[in-house]
């Protein structure tokens, strides 16, 4: 099927369903125009807000090239400053506001770019490590609202426009509505005359179609790109200003809902201001109208009782769908920048023997000393290690960004509680270590699922696609209390009658399934399998040309890497004996990935040292979330200094300093063999001199090597 005849299908079916809806909303009215005008007119408020965010982060990728995945975190601090300079400051609402917005946000926009992006952009780096410079801002800023101000929600965060109610005939119109759409008016006509008309515009245009021959015109891309950050940092502002009050003042929440609101910039297409703003009000009317039909989706089945609030969520992987030919802004659409190149050469496995043996052993003896408060640290660690196995697996091996890896993670862990409890219908209640196989092998059809829809995308658009699944799965699923039924204790395992229930069995059990997990994930990057997901990394273009079907190894990985995630968060589930739905949020996967990426995505030990790191840093900040500043800044200096991460970056500086000293040596003694000189240790030379000292057949591959 061709794109035309793609899209053609899509609109005849989306219309279709758009009609069909508006009639079922107005037969529940009663066929009463005045209801269903009243209803859609309550969804412009929020929709408006959405539209702001949509519209901000085209705006800045637009310009930039960067698609702002710390626009949720910007607004969120907006909003706490804004309620700091009023509660605080007792400043009125329409001074602090414009602070806020015209002031505060601007240099924080500015400061992201100066100090973060442009020495990026000088060194030339590429569009991945500027996205994932993006999550690290994320995190950092998103570290300090929880550090400064605490995790907990504030319900008294002032309406910027008030909550006065205006009477219209038999319509009732809340002046937050008004000022809200009001706002998106102004704004968009602002921005669509300066991409217009202004010069501002046509350098904006210029940077972004071809940045180098915009600086040879004498346009200074630098300046364009610190009005852009500017300019959407105060989009990110006045949304996180116009939907505190309505979603309430927490950190996580309100990032999580500009995140759910990607889909107002996918539906854009990541380049319309106008359709981003019609995205928004869009989805913002029709999800104030299911309002009016929620009770009689939840009496078709209950498990859809949590539909109504998220349609934004619904509507991001639909669209990722729909566009087919979304293309990334620049060249590289691969994470080859931040991974090893090493990966697919064949390893000769006993040099791992004595290493991995002595780390065993090493382990399981620090289980006779270990209290209580160290073995559940180390359990999270080993448990969270083999979820970050699966993200080394498909992104470390293969290249493909997932920034999703909670939901299948999350999965595993709701399965096995309601396997391991006989929660699930139609399901006998199963052994905890066989309700965990089961899990993960459904966990891994989903994640098959996930990856035949999106086989065609790579990069930033496979990054927002496991994304979505993330979205989804956690407002959809891990929100609803219809599938929570069942998981509010988890048993440990018995192993043939052998109780792990203890904390020291449940460890050494832990060890055994972080062992195996390592020896599976070492042999997906070895030999020929190895060398086909390199490939697949590398140049995809060229393994298809040489006959490498890309469609069925990456629906491998994408298996692989869920199976290892769904054991990972079954492991973490039985160790709390728990289900806990809040630690499987989209915030989470984004924080994971960063943490790899800082040990070394394309290290096995890298996924150890990162489970580590965040576990370590957890509970030495006493909170879940206090690693989240520290992992950023290191993943902001790991991106500018420390290519393939900590491991890569140890790796290779021994391996260089041994291969370059072992070269020195044999270039030395060649000379001074060849010119009759004594040794080094003072012994004569040679007795003849013309003899060439010949390396050994070990020594000659040491050489071969630092030579490539």
């Amino acid at each position: 099927m061709t794109e035309t005849q793609w899209r053609r299908a899509w609109a005849v079916l989306g219309s279709a369903a758009l009609l069909a809806f508006l009639l079922w909303v107005l037969a529940e009215t009663g066929w009463d125009g005045v209801v269903f005008v009243q209803y859609a007119v309550a969804g412009l408020g929020p929709g408006a807000a959405a539209a702001l965010i949509g519209v901000g982060i085209v705006l800045t990728y637009e310009a930039t090239g960067v698609f702002n995945f710390a626009f949720g975190p910007m607004a969120t601090l907006a909003a706490y400053l804004d309620y700091a300079m009023i509660t605080k400051g007792s400043l009125p609402i329409a001074v602090s506001v414009l602070l806020t917005v015209v002031v505060a946000a601007p240099l924080l926009g500015a400061g992201i770019e100066r100090f973060v992006f442009r020495p990026l952009q000088l060194r030339q780096a590429s569009t991945s490590e500027q996205l994932l410079a993006t999550i690290a801002v994320f995190a950092v800023i998103l570290g300090a609202v929880v550090l400064i101000w605490g995790a907990g929600t504030r319900l008294n965060a002032p309406l910027p426009f008030g909550s006065h109610a205006f009477h219209v005939g038999s319509f009732v119109v809340s002046s937050s509505t008004i000022g809200n759409v009001g706002t998106i008016a102004v704004c968009a006509a602002a921005v669509t005359a300066m991409l217009r008309y202004t010069t501002l515009g046509r350098e904006i245009r210029a940077v972004v179609d071809r940045r180098q021959l915009a600086e040879l015109a004498g346009i200074r891309a630098n300046r364009v790109a610190t009005i852009a950050w500017a300019i959407g940092a105060v989009f990110a502002a006045l949304a996180g200003v116009m939907e505190a009050p309505l979603q309430g003042l927490a950190p996580f929440n309100l990032t999580l809902l500009i995140l759910e609101t990607f889909a107002v910039v996918i539906v854009a297409r990541l380049r319309s201001v106008k359709l981003a703003i019609i995205a928004g009000l869009g989805i913002g009317v029709l999800q104030s109208l299911m309002v009016r039909v929620q009770g009689e989706i939840i009496n078709a089945w209950q498990g859809l009782q949590q539909v109504e609030p998220y349609l934004f969520v619904l509507a991001l992987p639909l669209f990722l769908v729909i566009w087919r030919d979304l293309d990334e802004a620049g060249a590289d659409n691969s994470t080859v920048s931040l991974v090893s190149s090493t990966i697919g050469r064949r390893r000769r496995r006993n040099r791992l023997v004595l290493p991995g043996a002595g780390a065993a052993v090493v382990l399981v003896a620090l289980s006779t000393v270990f209290d209580y408060q160290g073995f559940q640290i180390m359990q999270q660690l080993l448990a969270t290690a083999v979820i970050f196995l699966s993200i080394v697996a498909i992104t470390g091996f293969s290249g493909h960004l997932t920034l999703g890896q909670a939901a299948f993670a999350g999965l595993g862990a709701l399965l096995t509680a309601k396997l391991s409890n006989g929660a699930m219908p139609y399901v006998p209640q199963l052994n905890p270590i066989l309700a965990m196989l089961l899990s993960a092998t459904v966990v891994m059809l989903v994640g098959l699922a996930t990856g035949f829809p999106v086989l065609r995308r790579r990069g930033l658009f496979l990054g927002l696609a496991t994304l979505a699944l993330n979205l989804v799965v956690y407002f959809m699923i891990f929100q609803n209390a219809y599938f929570l039924n069942g998981t509010s204790f988890i048993n440990r395992p018995n192993f043939f009658g052998v109780s792990l229930t203890g904390d020291k069995a449940f460890y050494l059990y832990e060890l055994v399934v972080l062992a195996v997990a390592l020896l599976v994930t070492s042999s997906l990057r070895s030999g020929r399998l190895g060398r086909i997901l390199a490939a697949m990394r590398d140049a995809p273009t060229g393994a298809e040309s040489i006959g490498i079907n890309m469609r069925r190894y990456k629906l491998f990985i994408f298996g692989a890497s869920a199976f290892l995630a769904a054991i990972g968060g079954s492991l973490l589930a039985q160790q709390s004996e728990t289900f806990n739905p809040d630690a499987w949020s989209p915030i989470i996967s984004l924080f994971w990935f960063l943490a790899v990426v800082f040990a070394g995505l394309s290290y096995l030990s890298g996924a150890v040292l990162a489970a580590g790191l965040t576990v370590g840093l957890d509970h030495a900040v006493g909170q879940s979330n206090g690693s989240y500043i520290v992992i950023g800044v290191l993943t902001l200096f790991t991106i500018s200094f420390l290519r393939g991460g900590v491991v890569g970056w140890v790796l290779s500086r021994g391996r260089r300093n041994l291969l370059g000293g072992l070269q020195r040596q044999y270039a030395e003694a060649s000379a001074r063999v060849a010119t009759g000189l004594p040794a080094v240790d003072g012994a004569p030379p040679e007795a003849e001199p013309s003899e060439q000292w010949v390396p050994s057949e070990f020594a000659e591959r040491l050489l071969a090597g630092s030579r490539r």
